[in-house]
């Protein structure tokens, strides 16, 4: 694929491809919080099924900054390598 695809493509298109990594990502992390709670909650105890539900708010909000992170690198090195 060809690296000026967010500038030639369509606005959608080129958004749906910039963005498939972050989806799939939130995806994997989706299923990965829904199979830990079946099994905390089918085999462990309440309190472990509370821990998992409690926790999962927090680490989202580090997964949300992590991304703001990335994009705000991905902008300044768009902004200089147009200046350069």
């Amino acid at each position: 694929m060809k690296n000026d695809y967010l500038i030639t493509e369509r606005p959608l298109k080129a958004l749906l491809i910039f963005a498939s990594p972050m989806i799939i990502g939130n995806l994997f992390q989706q299923a990965y919080t829904m199979a830990d709670s079946a099994v905390a909650g089918r085999y462990v105890s309440e309190q472990a099924l509370a821990a998992i539900g409690a926790s999962y708010a927090l680490t989202t909000i580090f997964i949300k900054m992590e991304n703001l992170f990335q994009q705000i690198l991905l902008m300044n090195y768009v902004v200089y390598s147009n200046v350069i």
